[in-house]
């Protein structure tokens, strides 16, 4: 297989995941990529909007936007950073939580999906190519 048609199937991939995934949690008014958002906070508590750039692989105006929009639905608070004056912390509100959790739930039919589909060992060896592909301290693709 090229190359090429082996970046074109992951592209596929993820755009079908993607589609599934904004298809699940739609009826929320919500996207994939902010379910992501929420789902980072539910993991990992209060974050600044940096560390969520750096957890979501994202983009500082991406993440900046999608903070504002759920915070003005009342989902997330953003408060003044403690240790850095400069930067927001940002933080799941009830409404998130609970909102997060009900999206978790209508997205399950995708994270089973992708268990299923796989033969044993193939998830952790997939897992283990695609860290290794998207570890930014891997500069063998050449493409900085």
């Amino acid at each position: 297989m090229e190359s090429h048609q082996l970046a074109m199937l992951l592209r596929r991939a993820y755009m079908n995941l993607h589609r599934k995934t904004n298809a699940a949690v739609a009826g929320d008014e919500v996207t994939a990529e902010q379910f992501v958002l929420l789902t980072l906070l539910q993991e990992h508590g209060p974050l600044s909007q940096r560390e969520i750039v750096q957890k979501a692989y994202s983009d500082p105006s991406t993440v900046r936007a999608m903070v504002v929009l759920l915070q003005n639905r009342g989902l997330v608070s953003r408060s003044v950073h403690p240790s850095d004056g400069r930067a927001w912390l940002v933080e799941l509100t009830a409404a998130g939580n609970a909102l997060q959790k009900r999206l978790w739930k209508a997205t399950q039919p995708v994270r089973d999906y992708l268990g299923e589909s796989m033969k044993p060992g193939q998830a952790k060896l997939l897992a283990e190519i695609l860290q290794r592909w998207s570890d930014p301290e891997q500069s063998e693709m050449g493409c900085e």
